[in-house]
């Protein structure tokens, strides 16, 4: 049911691919637009694989019926979920916390993780009391029922800024502003993806990314640049035109690649993760680094910066699909002898 349905897809259906079938035998559960579960045969799965626009899952899937209860995802045959559900329903700790309840191991952060990571406000507030710079933002919430005032948000940015939902991903709902005119429009898109809004600073600088993979020890990635030619990575740039510039390794001096990673291990632990995470930063023309957001199950489509990165650090994708259902099957034991599971 989320925005990021179709990119979802698209990273599954890459996974899939690179999965070590000596190992692993997969089952596939496609939830569709309506949030209804189905197990798919893997040479029947999608519709339009090939093609980002019109990609999505087949009419040929069997309905299950699936009661959350421990054990019975058990009784199907699977020891382990991979999630690939980006934003909405997938990376924000509900499907995490079902998981939980049902007692099986999946791949990546757990229920809290998930939760804050995704919520940008929370992250912010969370980081910033925490030492690490965050780009300067305020937060509108519809709750409040308090009228925005594009001339009072407009005075405090004086310049151009982003309007952005607080918990979606891949660039849904997210505006560039350059203008007072703009910001209503703006305010109302991000408004229809969430009900909570940030509106940034924009920062005249370089965007990069870093990769991070837990483990002991745990790993940072090379940092790679995003260089967008639409003026930000937004989704279609992301997905569907394929023009954004993906450098990697970015061009940038050893210590502030090596700050750069330093400062994602950081950000990952600090708000707990495990795992996987990629973190975006923004590196200004005054030298400062500044954490941009926090992605708990980032892109695994065959263009995307986390397995990109963790390749080019020594990595293989193959490798690294088996080392997070590892780290999975770990921690699934760890708190098993804890009684939390």
């Amino acid at each position: 049911m989320s925005g990021e349905h179709e990119v979802s897809l698209q990273s599954a259906q890459s996974v899939l691919t690179a999965l070590d079938r000596k190992r692993f035998a997969p089952i596939i559960i496609g939830v569709d637009k309506m949030g209804v579960w189905r197990e798919f045969s893997e040479d029947s799965w999608l519709d339009n694989p090939n093609d980002p626009k019109n990609i999505s899952l087949s009419a040929h899937g069997k309905e299950m019926s699936i009661t959350p209860q421990p054990g019975i995802l058990k009784k199907m045959g699977i020891d382990v979920i991979f999630p690939l559900i980006h934003g909405s329903f997938g990376e924000d700790g509900t499907l995490q916390g079902l998981l939980e309840f049902m007692s099986v191991p999946y791949v990546g952060p757990d229920v809290a993780g998930s939760a804050m990571a995704i919520d940008k406000d929370l992250t912010k507030r969370i980081l910033s009391h925490a030492g690490l710079d965050v780009v300067p933002y305020i937060t509108l919430e519809a709750k409040s029922g308090v009228q925005h005032h594009p001339e009072e948000i407009w005075n405090s940015f004086s310049s151009t800024c982003f309007v952005k939902p607080s918990r979606c991903g891949s660039s849904l709902g997210i505006s560039k502003v350059t203008s007072k005119d703009e910001l209503t429009k703006a305010i109302s898109l991000a408004f229809e993806h969430d009900d909570k809004v940030l509106i940034e600073k924009a920062i005249i600088g370089r965007e990069v990314e870093c990769a991070v993979l837990d483990g002991v020890p745990q790993t940072a990635s090379i940092v790679g640049e995003v260089i967008p030619s639409d003026g930000f990575y937004s989704y279609e740039a992301k997905y569907i035109q394929n023009t954004t510039e993906l450098k990697a390794p970015a061009d940038l001096e050893k210590e502030i690649s090596d700050k750069i990673r330093e400062t994602a291990l950081k950000a990952f632990n600090i708000l707990g993760l495990e795992g996987m995470a990629r973190v975006d930063f923004f590196y200004s023309e005054m030298g400062i680094l500044y954490i941009n957001e926090v992605n708990t199950i980032p892109g695994f489509t065959k263009i995307s910066m986390y397995p990109k990165l963790l390749e080019l650090t020594g990595i293989p994708y193959t490798e690294l699909i088996t080392r997070l259902v590892d780290l999975a099957l770990k921690r699934f034991e760890r708190r098993l002898k804890l009684n939390k599971i």
